[in-house]
């Protein structure tokens, strides 16, 4: 039974996060909103040879909800660092200006589009609205207080355990696969476009 998954994930038990519901979540509420362009910054799915799944994932999922809103994807990757990921977001800004709104969906993300925003001198949520996927003590703690995407860290624990003791209490291998949906939170970093 593992917390998170894999691309194969023939006979195995797990549970994760529904990144889809999550991001549709987001971009339906910026969509909402009146925001047409919606960018999205992460951290690069590729790290050598290797794919980095939940990264994979959100990029994947960001632009499935893009073609069913009838939005252009707009998305850059940097390295592993909230420094990377602010380079990749001031790459976006300087070769689409009209971009009103970000998603950001791993925490070093976050950290280096609001760097991006602060060096550029935008305000968010005038110039720019954001929807991150942090801890709720580090969104409340931003300013001004980030709309968030859940992270159901607890209800994921809870379910893994129950899959995990479920398995070895009936002493035989049956396969569940659970995806918790997170939930969407909004505070003050997200508002209409201003222009």
């Amino acid at each position: 039974v593992m917390i998170g998954h894999r691309e194969d994930n023939t006979g195995m038990s797990f549970v994760d996060v529904d990144v889809q519901h999550g991001i549709d979540l987001a971009m339906e509420h910026l969509a909402d909103l009146g925001h047409r362009q919606i960018g999205f910054v992460g951290i690069d799915p590729a790290v050598g040879d290797k794919r980095y799944g939940y990264a994979t994932w959100t990029l994947d999922a960001y632009e499935r909800t893009c073609d069913r809103l009838g939005l252009a994807p707009v998305s850059a990757v940097g390295g592993l660092t909230a420094e990377d990921v602010s380079v990749a977001a001031q790459h976006l800004l300087d070769t689409h200006s009209d971009i009103s709104a970000f998603i950001a969906l791993q925490e070093q993300s976050v950290i280096g589009l609001l760097k991006t925003a602060r060096a550029r001198d935008l305000h968010i949520p005038d110039d720019l609205s954001i929807v991150g996927m942090v801890s709720e003590p580090l969104a409340e703690m931003s300013q001004p207080p980030l709309t968030t995407i859940s992270f159901p860290a607890d209800e994921m624990g809870r379910t893994g355990a129950r899959l995990l003791l479920e398995r070895m209490g009936r002493g035989e291998a049956v396969v569940e696969q659970v995806l918790v949906p997170p939930e969407l939170t909004i505070r003050d970093s997200t508002s209409r476009p201003s222009r």
